[in-house]
Parts: structure tokens; C-alpha cells; sequence
């Protein structure tokens, strides 16, 4: 037990002395390069709570390796193809859920303004998976470990026999129940709160989503004149509410009876409370929950000319991770939410892009060059929608009352309500319907132009 205890111990000080170089040629090179704003709280996260957990779990692996092989050289080459194995086998399986693939978790981005921001909850929670699985290959590697120089695996089995007890059994079990939670709260994210879907399995929905809607590509639908949004964010807990009151115009020269919508977030993630077109609910035809498209039915068609409002409420939040993704759009501190928190309408294109892998289904390579100058259809549309010609844009934020909520067009007014801060804009002229909004703790200079007040 103390010599199994002294050369773990050592290992892990290895890890722990391989991290602190990190640390300290970091701070040296800096220093040489002139920089002298020293970050050592963000270094010590970075390093000691969400990199070093990495560095234990695969020690922990490599141990267990030298413990049953028992053989310097040859467990060095043993320990070396195990991480080949884990490394190289599930891209060549196609594996990417990160709770099937040793020691992985979801990347992370570090910002001056949110810091490590919702990425912390992701990467601990991978990483107290894999530590106790870790723990639970170092504590049976205890029990097998080779005394003395009889390492025959039946002397080992009769010490393993002699060794297991209350201690070993406690500690595995306690590795286990928090293996088993934290690998519940993970799938918990991944694929109840998010939706999950494999490489292969998204091809496939591409696929069938082309296969069965790409009859309605070009299919007439209204456009968008004006816009006016309001929306409610709670960058603390990374929820919203949006509301958009359009005015529509039937631009073509028939009837619009039938509205397809794409939602750009899963219902999972985003979902429509309100849809009403005129002030009434349009008929749902279709729901495509794989694809988040819908068809809606007009009981009161669209005449060509005719103008007339359409009103979404969307609902969502963020504060479940995915499998892999930044999840950006709203953070504590630097949400940056665009219009797609809206749904869009038309069909989407898009669709599988790799002229190989849509030769290998059988799908028609696609032509990505632009329409010809004198195209009806081309010039009908602007660069980033075609739901939308320019429009009018006006909105109403709300934010935290530490925040700072900025949209398009002009500040019209700032006050504050129930413990919120509200913001009013007004695009001055017309603009294309492809906007953002940001929220953060931004601090504020101010200048004139012109000599405007």
C-alpha cells in the first residue's frame, strides 16, 4: 500500500509540476515580451481547475497500464497505443458524444468581458466524470498491484483476494456514485435540455429534410417591411424573451395561403408561445420537430398587395450545455443575440454542402454561383434574407440593471422598471432585417460628431 501510495503520490506531483511550468515559462515569456498585466486568477483557473483535471485523468489511465503490465519499456508502449486507441478509434467510428470518447469534454472560450463565463459548468462537470472514473481504475490497480518481485497474475489474484475489504469497496463506490451523477447531469444537458445528434445522423436528416420539403424551394411567401422587436433579456440566468411585430406584404402576383417557418433554435432551446398573422392563429399543417420547420395554413390568404401583421413571442434560455458548442448568444456579460431568435420563413436551402457526400445519396450537386444581374428571383432578394425586404426597425431592450442593452438605429430613451434597464431605439431610415442585440457591463465615452448635440 505505501509503495503503491509513494509512486502515485509522485505521479501526480509529475502533473502537478507539469502544469506549474505552464504557469511560470507563461509569466516568464510575457515578461520578456513586455506585457506586465498579470492575469494570475484566470491563470490559476485555467491551469490548476480546468487543465490539470485532464493531466490527472490521464495519468490515471497510464498507471492503471503500468500497474497490470508491470513492465517499464514495455507498459511505456502499452500506455502510448492505449492513447493512440483512444484518440484515433472513435474519429474512425464516427464517436463524438464526449461521455463515450476517454478524457474529452466540450471546449471553452475565455473573454476580458465574461471571463470563463458558462463554460465553467461544462468543463468541471466532464471533468469530475473522468476524474472518477480515474479514481476507480486507480484504486483496482492498487489491488492488482505486483509486491516484490512475484507478479504472477495468480499471486495477484490471492493478494487482490486478501486486500479487498471494506476501504477499496467504499472508495470504489464512491467513485462510482459520483461517476453515475455527474454522467447524469451531462446527459441530462447533452440530450434531454439539448438536442443531440451524431454526424452521420444529422446527414441523414439533411437528407430526408431535402428529399421531402425541396418541392417548396421558391414557393412564394410575404415579405417583411417593418420591424419592431421587444426584448426582455436575464443575462444572469442566459434567458429571454423576445416579441416581434412585423408588417408583411404579399409581393407576388398570387395568393399566399401557406406560411413555412424555420426556427433556427430548437424548441429545446427556443420555443414560439404566439403566432398570429392579422391578430388571429394561423392553421398548423405540419410540425417537423428534427428539422424545426413547420407549415402553417392562412385562412384568410395573403391577395397580392395585400399588407397585413404578423406577431412571434419566443421563449428560450441557454443554461444547458451542449455536447460541444459555444452556446454565445447569451452570456452573463456580452450577449450578442441576432434575429435568427426569431423564426424565418421560406424554404432554407442549405442542406448538405459537400458535392461528395451528396453524390454518395444520390442528391443533385448543388450550384452555389449567384443569379445572373437580370434574375426576377435574385433581385427580389437581399444578401442576408429573403423573408425581408429593408424595413423599418424600431425596439425596446430590457436587461439587468448593470447592463447595458444596445440595438440598431438610435437611443430614443433609457429608464428603468421593476429592477430592469430599458432601452428604446429607432433605426433612423431603412435597414436590412438582419440585426443584433448586445447586453453587457460596458462603460461608456462619450463624444459629439459634427458638433450634433
Amino acid at each position: 500500500g505505501q509503495v503503491y501510495g509513494g509512486k502515485l503520490l509522485t505521479m501526480v506531483g509529475v502533473t502537478l509540476l507539469l502544469v506549474t511550468m505552464v504557469w511560470v515559462m507563461g509569466v516568464a515569456n510575457q515578461t520578456i515580451q513586455g506585457y506586465y498585466n498579470y492575469d494570475f486568477g484566470l491563470y490559476f483557473t485555467d491551469l490548476y481547475l480546468l487543465t490539470w483535471p485532464q493531466y490527472l485523468v490521464l495519468m490515471s489511465l497510464a498507471f492503471f497500464v503500468h500497474v497490470l503490465v508491470n513492465k517499464k519499456f514495455l507498459g511505456h508502449v502499452i500506455a502510448i497505443g492505449v492513447y493512440a486507441a483512444v484518440l484515433f478509434i472513435p474519429s474512425i467510428m464516427e464517436v463524438d458524444y464526449n461521455m463515450f470518447i476517454f478524457g474529452s469534454r466540450p471546449g471553452y472560450t475565455v473573454s476580458d468581458m465574461n471571463g470563463f463565463g458558462h463554460f465553467i459548468k461544462a468543463v468541471t462537470t466532464f471533468n469530475v466524470y473522468w476524474m472518477a472514473f480515474g479514481a476507480t481504475l486507480l484504486i483496482v490497480g492498487g489491488l492488482f498491484f505486483a509486491r516484490g518481485t512475484d507478479d504472477a497474475w495468480k499471486s495477484r489474484f490471492m493478494r487482490f483476494g486478501q486486500d479487498w475489504g471494506m476501504k477499496p469497496a467504499l472508495g470504489i463506490l464512491a467513485a462510482f456514485v459520483v461517476f453515475a451523477l455527474s454522467g447524469f447531469t451531462i446527459y441530462n444537458n447533452v440530450s434531454v435540455k439539448n438536442s443531440y445528434a451524431s454526424k452521420e445522423t444529422s446527414l441523414d436528416r439533411q437528407e430526408a429534410f431535402e428529399r421531402t420539403y425541396v418541392k417548396y424551394e421558391g414557393y412564394l411567401q410575404p415579405k417583411i417591411i417593418d420591424t419592431e422587436v421587444f426584448v426582455d433579456l436575464v443575462p444572469e440566468e442566459r434567458q429571454v424573451k423576445a416579441r416581434v411585430v412585423y408588417n408583411i406584404k404579399n409581393k407576388g402576383t398570387t395568393t399566399i395561403d401557406t406560411l413555412l417557418i424555420n426556427h433556427a433554435y430548437g424548441k429545446k432551446t427556443a420555443t414560439m408561445t404566439t403566432f398570429l398573422i392579422g391578430g388571429k392563429e394561423p392553421e398548423l399543417v405540419k410540425r417537423d420537430d428534427e428539422n424545426d420547420f413547420e407549415i402553417y395554413y392562412l385562412a384568410d390568404p395573403l391577395a397580392p398587395g395585400e399588407i397585413s401583421t404578423m406577431e412571434m413571442i419566443i421563449e428560450g434560455g441557454f443554461d444547458a450545455f451542449p455536447n460541444e458548442g459555444a452556446q454565445e448568444a447569451i452570456v452573463y456579460n456580452g450577449t450578442f443575440l441576432n434575429n435568427s431568435i426569431f423564426p424565418s420563413f421560406g424554404y432554407p436551402g442549405g442542406g448538405i454542402s459537400s458535392d461528395l457526400e451528396r453524390k454518395k445519396r444520390g442528391l443533385e450537386i448543388k450550384e452555389y454561383s449567384l443569379p445572373e444581374q437580370d434574375d426576377p428571383v435574385g433581385r427580389s432578394n437581399l444578401l442576408f434574407t429573403d423573408d425581408a425586404d429593408f424595413v423599418t426597425f424600431k425596439a425596446t431592450l430590457s436587461t439587468a440593471p448593470d447592463q447595458i442593452a444596445i440595438a440598431p438605429g438610435k437611443l430614443m430613451k433609457e429608464y428603468e422598471k421593476d429592477g430592469r434597464r430599458y432601452f428604446e431605439y429607432a433605426n433612423e431610415g431603412k435597414m436590412q432585417n438582419f440585426f443584433n442585440i448586445s447586453s453587457a457591463r460596458y462603460e461608456v465615452d462619450e463624444d459629439s460628431y459634427r458638433n450634433y448635440n
